[in-house]
This record gives structure tokens, sequence and C-alpha cells, in this order.
């Protein structure tokens, strides 16, 4: 065969193959066979993702959020105070938070931004209360208790001012869960101000109570004494928090376990089966009820894709959000 006429037939193959075969190029649609056949009045649906479980710190800081709508004082420190993200949807329940990070002056609340953001998205006005933590002046043990006890006096004040039928709920995560079942115990102690159990009176509208309907523990220490004797970091950080060993600081520890009968507002532990941080049996606490995640992590209740973020809006909605 004359050659010219293999690389012609050899030429045309080629351009054959290439033209039928080739991706489409950048800005062009590239249609396969079920897209030109498909219905075009047919409803075109996707099947929703899973929901996530052990979710990376990491993770957090990268979620979609916005700055917060307004911050309230509670005492002289630049860390006493308490950042406002105000319900986006029709504004249903509020969340007084306290955010957790071993009780560390290294991690603020700036890390659960996301967290907030899609709480408010729900409809949820959500209280972040920053406070003095082991590494702060005034921080440590008891100083950080007295912060968040006071901040969430605070955060219930401007719920009063605002909207006071509000389903208002307590809740922290890790040490910070910790800190809420304490102050859930304070409210009708000694500090801070004069106030009920389970209600705040409010100095400026009109003495209107506001109760908190539950307290939520996410993925909370309850046993302090046992959780200083583990060797992750944050274990690690325990007796920096509360200034000495179990052993040395007996009745510091004593006064720092989170005790249900102490308390008229109602325990609610929720953790992960799976948390590497805050192992699962803090999640059994006599007199408080508990939901617990399969193969939950430790940091997917601050993640709005997970599991455990709606489970947590499920507990909310049975208190009437």
């Amino acid at each position: 065969m004359d050659k010219t006429k293999v690389s012609l037939r050899l030429l045309l193959a080629l351009f054959i193959f290439t033209s039928t075969s080739l991706p489409a190029s950048e800005g062009e649609s590239a249609v396969s066979v079920s897209d030109q056949n498909q219905d075009p009045n047919q409803v075109q649906t996707q099947t929703p993702a899973p929901m996530r479980t052990q979710v990376g710190y990491g993770e957090l800081l990268s979620l979609e959020t916005r700055p917060s709508d307004s911050t309230i004082t509670y005492g002289e420190d630049p860390l006493q105070r308490v950042e406002v993200w105000r319900a986006t949807a029709p504004a249903n329940a509020a969340l007084v938070f306290i955010h957790g990070g071993c009780w560390l002056n290294t991690y603020d609340l700036n890390h659960a931004k996301g967290f907030y953001h899609a709480l408010a998205e729900k409809g949820i006005t959500t209280y972040a209360v920053e406070y003095r933590r082991t590494g702060d002046e005034g921080g440590g043990w008891p100083g950080s208790l007295h912060d968040v006890s006071a901040g969430i006096t605070a955060s219930l004040d401007d719920v009063a001012r605002n909207n006071s039928k509000q389903t208002v709920v307590l809740a922290g995560h890790s040490a910070g869960g910790h800190l809420a079942l304490l102050a859930a115990q304070s409210l009708g102690a000694d500090f801070p101000g004069t106030m009920s159990p389970g209600a705040i009176k409010s100095g400026h509208v009109n003495n209107t109570n506001v109760q908190i309907q539950s307290v939520l523990g996410l993925a909370a220490i309850t046993d302090v004494a046992k959780y200083a004797m583990g060797t992750n970091s944050c274990q690690s950080a325990t007796t920096a928090f509360m200034g000495g060993e179990p052993s040395t600081a007996e009745s510091a520890y004593t006064a720092a376990t989170p005790d249900s009968s102490k308390s008229d507002i109602p325990f609610h532990l929720l953790h992960g089966s799976s948390d590497s941080i805050v192992p699962v049996h803090h999640a059994s606490l006599t007199g408080a009820a508990s939901t617990i995640v399969p193969s939950g992590g430790h940091f997917d209740w601050l993640h709005p894709e997970s599991t455990s973020f709606h489970a947590l809006l499920e507990v909310i909605s049975q208190h009437g959000y």
C-alpha cells in the first residue's frame, strides 16, 4: 500500500479518536448521553450527605461565621464579656454557652464561632461567655467559675430585656461544660447576686424572671479528680487549673465536682461514644439524663454537619424550641 495513503488513514483515525474521547474544553459543557435524554421537567434530588463524626479541631476554624452582633460586659477585665449572635431566623430559643479548651487561656471563645453562627441561623440566639482561665490573672479555680456565673447573669438579663418568653438553655463544652454544670448549682447559692434557683431576676425589666430549662454538658468533664489522673494534654492541665493534685487539694476537688442534687436546673449530659479527650464515662452522673452519640468525637458538637450537633438541636427542641 502507498505510504502516503497509510499516513492519511492513520491521521484520520487519530482525528476520529481524539474528537470523540477528549473532555470538553474549558467553558464548554460536557454532555453525557443520560443528560441528553433527561426529562427537563423531572426534579433532580441529591442524596443528603451523611452526618459527620470525629470532627477535627482544625475543621472548626474554617466554618462559615460572622462577627457577633453585640457585646455585653460583666466586669472590668476585657475577658469578662459575652459576645452575642442574635438569631437570624425567627427567634425561638436562647442558648447561654460556655466554651471549652482545658480551662486554658490558650483557647478562647473564637474557636466555636462557626457553632454560634450556625445556631443563630437556626433561630437560636447564642450568648458566648468569655471568662478568665488558667494563665489569666483571676482565672483558675475558683475564679473561672465566678466569671462564668456572672456572665450567665448578664446574659439572662439581656434575654429578659429583649424577649423573656424565649426558651433558655445553658450549655457548655468540655471544660466549659464542667463550669456550666457547676454554675447551675450556684443559681440559688451565694453568688452572683440574688437569684431564685433556676431563674434570674432582672432588675431592669419589671422584675421579669427568666427560667433556664436545662443545663447541657457537651462532652463535659464531670469527675475532675479522676480526670486529673489522666495523661492526655487536657487532663494534664487539670492540676494547674485546680491549683494542685487531688491528694493535696481534696476540698477544692470536691467543690469542683458537679452534683445534680445541688441544682434545681435539670442536668443533661451529651457525649460521643468515641471521645478521645473526655472519656464517655463522664456522661454518667447520678440524677442526670444522658444522650450518647455512637462513634461521636469530642469536637463534633461544635460542627453543624455532625450527628452530635443535630442531637443537640433535638435536645433543645424538647424544651419548646
